[in-house]
């Protein structure tokens, strides 16, 4: 199909050209699969797909991979994430943020900076974390939040979690302010109701910003609107940002120029084929495979560390690939 052909699929006309991420800033009230939908109908584009759900009280970035880019959304799900939450002390929720039922404690909490500070820190590092019943989590095949919705509540497995940093902005009780640095799968709401019951009083989340997906931040990030009239003024493609740059927290290989072709037809890929390797880079590793000017081309698995690839010969396999981006 030639560039500026469209087809059919869904009722979506395709423009197969576009390819990159956006960076969103999501409204409130909005599901994340919401925004999808209009991007997919503005862009007339139907591969597009979100890298991490947000709640639909959240704002903040929401990141889309659009076209080609979809390929690579696996590897953007696992970015390290940042909020900033507005916690509400002295009482609780079903759903544990506003748009629940709430119930209040009959009195007002009474809490310190030091004593805020000292409930927080007990937060820090490596967490379990039970998921919500309001949540898009499976259980038997159905999500969660449906069942919920049928008053329903079932056993959930707690999952590990990584809070990198808790930091207080603000207090002004009952309300606190927290800015969170987190790993991928942190429920944000199930920490302001576990700090609550830390602290004897209950709490629920109020309000919540995305501030950072990996290397992307809300002040770059474009509002919803925006997005839709520039897709309506064909000028939307230029603020499509390639997706190698957000993979550059893997570790980086470059390919030769003459062997581009042999990474991105799926062929063996041998030490011989690289120019640069990642010496930090262990076996396991999911790498990101450049050409010589940054390009990505392919999402591969390493097979040694590279602390062996001296050992090697020029003709050892040392890794296999994960997706072509081609």
């Amino acid at each position: 199909m030639a560039i500026g052909e469209t087809r059919r699929n869904s009722g979506i006309q395709q423009r197969s050209e576009l390819s990159g991420l956006l960076n969103i800033d999501k409204p409130s009230g909005w599901t994340s699969h919401d925004v999808v939908a209009k991007v997919r109908r503005a862009l007339r584009i139907q591969k597009i797909g979100h890298t991490g759900t947000l709640d639909p009280i959240a704002t903040g970035v929401l990141l889309l991979c659009v076209g080609r880019a979809t390929k690579m959304a696996r590897f953007l799900v696992g970015l390290e994430k940042e909020y900033r939450a507005t916690i509400m002390l002295g009482g609780e929720s079903d759903t544990l943020d506003a748009q629940g039922q709430i119930s209040l404690s009959n009195e007002s909490p009474k809490v310190s900076m030091a004593e805020m500070r000292k409930v927080c820190d007990r937060f820090l590092g490596t967490q379990e974390q039970i998921p919500p019943m309001f949540s898009a989590v499976k259980h038997r095949g159905q999500p969660l939040y449906r069942l919920a919705r049928q008053g329903k509540t079932v056993a959930r497995h707690p999952r590990p979690v990584f809070i990198r940093s808790l930091e207080i902005c603000h207090i002004d009780l009952p309300q606190v302010i927290l800015q969170i640095s987190c790993s991928s799968g942190t429920y944000i709401r199930v920490l302001a109701a576990d700090i609550g019951k830390e602290l004897g009083c209950g709490a629920y989340l109020l309000e919540l910003k995305r501030t950072r997906l990996g290397p992307f931040r809300d002040g770059d990030a474009l509002p919803l609107a925006r997005v839709v009239e520039l897709a309506q003024l064909e000028q939307l493609e230029q603020f499509l940002l390639p997706v190698g740059q957000g993979l550059i927290t893997y570790p980086r290989f470059v390919v030769r120029p003459r062997e581009v072709s042999r990474v991105i037809h799926g062929q063996p890929m041998t030490r011989e084929i690289f120019r640069e390797v990642d010496i930090g880079a262990k076996k396991g590793d999911a790498i990101r495979i450049e050409d010589t000017e940054g390009k990505l081309l392919a999402m591969a698995e390493l097979l040694v560390h590279t602390d062996q690839l001296t050992s090697l010969t020029f003709s050892d396999r040392i890794c296999r690939s994960l997706q072509i981006l081609s």
